[in-house]
Formats: C-alpha cells, structure tokens, sequence
C-alpha cells in the first residue's frame, strides 16, 4: 500500500475485512446456513471450513482502496502500521497479525477527535437505523458490512481515544506535563484459527480484542524529570485499563454474566484481588524471585531477556483466568527513558474479550444477513447511533465542559434504554452496552 498522508486518515474509516473470494465461495457460505427462518443463534454454525476462499480488503469510508490476493479462511496475514515523520524517523511501527475471517477497524487519531467525524457517523447511522425500522426489504438487503460492523467497530475506536485523550489530559494539568499523541492500531472481531494435528482446518467464532500503540511527545515543566517519569508511567496504566474496559463497556449487559476482558492492568488487578504477591523485578533480585513466579516458559524467558537489558519487570505471582485467556500479565519499563510496554502472556500487547455472542459476529464478518423478521434491527440502529452520543461526552470531556459531556451521556441512555429492552439475548450481548454510562456519567462529574 502506498504511504497516506496522515491528514488523509487521521480520525477517517480505514477498516480491514475479508470477503468470498468468488461467487462459488459466496454461495459455499451461504449453503452452510440453515434453511427457513433464523430466530436463535445456536441455528448458526459456529465454524467455518478453509475451503472457502476470501480476499482481504482495505477500505477508507467504505471504498475499497486496497485488495489482496486470495486466501483460505484461517490463514494469517501480516499487518505493519507505522508513523513516519517527513525527513525524520519513524515515530512508531507496529506489527499486527490477523486471521482471515476478522473485521478490524484500523483507527489513527493525531490528539483530537473530529467534532465533523464525529457529526458525519452519527448521520450514517441514524440513516441505518431509519432502513432497519423501515422494514423496507430492499433497502434492508442494500445495507452492508460497513454500514454496521464497519461502523461499530469504527464508532468504538474513536471511543477508545476519546476516553484516553480527556482521561490523560486532566492527568497532564496535574502532572505539569504536556503531551501530543498519535495512535494506530486495531479494534474489532477477531476470529479463531480451528485446526486438526496443527493444521488449519477453518474459523470458529472468536472475540473482540484491541491493540492500539501510541506513539507519545511528553514535555514536562521547567524539564522536570521526576514529574516526566511519573507521568509516563500512569498514562501507560490508563492506556492499558482502557484495553479492557473498552470491550467490556461495550459488550457488558447482563449484570449476571459479565463479559470479562483481559489487559496487563486486569490482570494485575485480577491477581492482586485473589491476594497474590505483585513483585518488581530487577537485575539486583531477579535470582531470587524469578523461580517464584509461575508462568510459561516463554513468559519467563521475556522477563529475563526484559531484566538482563536493564529494563524493570512488574509482575503477578500466578497465572489468571478470564473466560476466552489463561495467563500473565506484565510491565516493563525502562527506568532510564521511561518507555514502557504492558504485555500480557503469549506477546499480546492489548486487550481482548471473548463474548457469547462471538457466532454472530463470525457471520456478520463474511456475509451481512437480516434475521427472521429483523427484531433485532431498530435496537442495532439505536444502540450505534447512543455510541456517539458517548464518544462525544469523551470530546466535552477534553474540552473541559462537564455539562455537555454529561447531556452526551443522558441522550446516550435514553437511547439505549428502549433499545435494551426490545433486544433479543443475542444482539443484547453484541451491541447492548457500548459505553457504560455510570461510568461516563462519574468521569464528567470528577472532571474540572
């Protein structure tokens, strides 16, 4: 792909998909669904053979900039994201890998979110919500991956910065530091590789996870190193937090069967509830303390590699649990530059959520479909269009006005409030939360 301005993308749609490589492979996918009506999820297959084909597809606002060669579901592709200064060094460069069959928004966003983008995504989505309440089935078929997942996906990164940007920036005036950001990285449904005797035999339905770097500028007042340092290291946790409270914000509506993501933070906090031993490690203990911990081998072996080149390791006694992960979670930091990376086992470097509704997000990623006769489909419109609402209270929030972030929230629930009600288990568990409003609701009351 050829380099894009940063103007070109910054705040824009830029997403990533698969779709049938052929009509034969169009038709092989939709042979797999189950004839008549689908009123329940579990009338779906919750996994997909390799012998469909795809291609994967990069589209900026919903056009197809970039398409690549034919490729069978389950296998990988490479994905480098990167930050170039004019006649400079790169600012940033991150690595990602995905599994044919995901939809991914690959969101950047240079210190702001755009009031426009902003105005321009709500209007696209209360034109969806319009055709899914109109009934009309023509209208309704024309709808596409884009105009929903593309959308959600697109709606729930710019939340993610918009929650990070006003969260650190309060955290800046406090600190007496001042910071530019840039972030690049990926949102979105991620779908699972199944394999026989470690070959890939298909897809089945996997998660939401989340991985956005950020490449950061700090200046503190008067060079105050101390203050720099400090800072770096509790814009580092909230960025992390955010990993997995965006998921969970966004899937989290039964109180009765939370979704739970997983980040560096979580499981720290997830190892410091079950009263575990929080050690930092460093080349003057790490004999010591290093055969206490209990992790894998490879999630040892970074953490002496981490040591061994001057760097200080944060780390849980034992291994965690949520719902889709097992493992560790882990921060390194370089305590000269400040630098950190929040990693969690396996070399993850983000957040991810395994929700039950993953089926439907596995088909809705390939092939947009209506169900039955689309009880679903106004409460999918009113819980995308109550995203913005949210992402905006996140802009109020940067702006310092407390008021208008917390009208944001209150239009938010009266949206989402007849939405939930009308939702079936399904969507309830793909779209219903969003953005938790007691949540936004508390950070614009604690702000300024």
């Amino acid at each position: 792909m050829p380099i894009r301005p940063n103007a070109k993308i910054n705040n824009q749609k830029l997403t990533l998909s698969y779709a049938p490589a052929t009509q034969a492979d169009r038709e092989a996918l939709e042979a797999l669904l189950p004839d008549g009506n689908i009123t329940d999820v579990s009338q779906l297959p919750d996994t997909l053979p390799s012998y469909i084909h795809v291609k994967p597809q990069l589209k900026l606002n919903g056009n197809v900039i970039l398409e690549g060669y034919e490729m069978a579901l389950g296998e990988s592709l490479n994905i480098d994201q990167a930050v170039s200064p004019v006649n400079a060094a790169s600012a940033g460069y991150k690595k990602h890998k995905s599994t044919a069959g995901d939809y991914l928004a690959l969101g950047t966003v240079a210190q702001s979110i755009s009031p426009l983008m902003l105005q321009k995504l709500q209007t696209r989505m209360n034109e969806v919500k319009t055709i899914l309440e109109s009934g009309d089935q023509t209208a309704i078929a024309a709808l596409t991956r884009e105009d929903v997942l593309g959308n959600m996906h697109y709606a729930t990164m710019l939340g993610y910065y918009a929650q990070l940007i006003g969260q650190t920036k309060m955290l800046q005036h406090t600190s007496k530091v001042h910071e530019l950001i840039t972030g690049y990285g990926t949102f979105g449904s991620e779908v699972r590789t199944a394999d026989r005797f470690g070959l890939p035999t298909g897809i089945k339905a996997g998660g939401i996870g989340l991985d956005i770097p950020v490449g950061k500028t700090i200046v503190a007042d008067n060079n105050n190193r101390q203050n720099f340092l400090n800072y770096r290291m509790q814009a580092g946790m909230i960025a992390s937090s955010l990993e997995h409270q965006t998921p969970e914000q966004m899937y989290n509506t039964d109180p009765n069967n939370p979704v739970q993501g997983i980040s560096t933070m979580k499981a720290l906090a997830l190892a410091n509830a079950e009263g575990q031993k929080i050690y930092t490690i460093t080349q003057q203990n790490i004999d010591t303390i290093l055969p206490m911990i209990q992790a894998s081998p490879l999630t040892k072996g970074d953490i002496q590699s981490a040591v061994n080149a001057g760097k200080t390791v944060t780390v849980h006694e034992r291994e965690v649990s949520v719902p889709g992960w097992h493992g560790t979670g882990y921060i390194v930091i370089d305590p000269v530059t400040g630098d950190g990376a929040y990693l969690i086992s396996g070399g993850g470097n983000g957040g991810f959520a395994l929700i039950a509704a993953g089926t439907v997000l596995l088909w809705a990623s390939l092939a947009f479909f209506s169900f039955s006769s689309l009880i679903f489909a106004s409460s999918v419109a009113m819980v995308a269009a109550a995203a913005i609402f949210l992402i905006q209270a996140g802009a109020f929030l940067i702006a310092g006005n407390k008021k208008a972030c917390f009208a944001s929230v209150i239009l938010a629930q009266r949206l989402l409030r007849p939405a939930l009600k009308r939702v079936g288990f399904a969507f309830n568990l793909i779209l219903g939360g969003i953005f938790d409003i007691s949540l936004a609701a508390r950070v614009c009351y604690s702000r300024g």
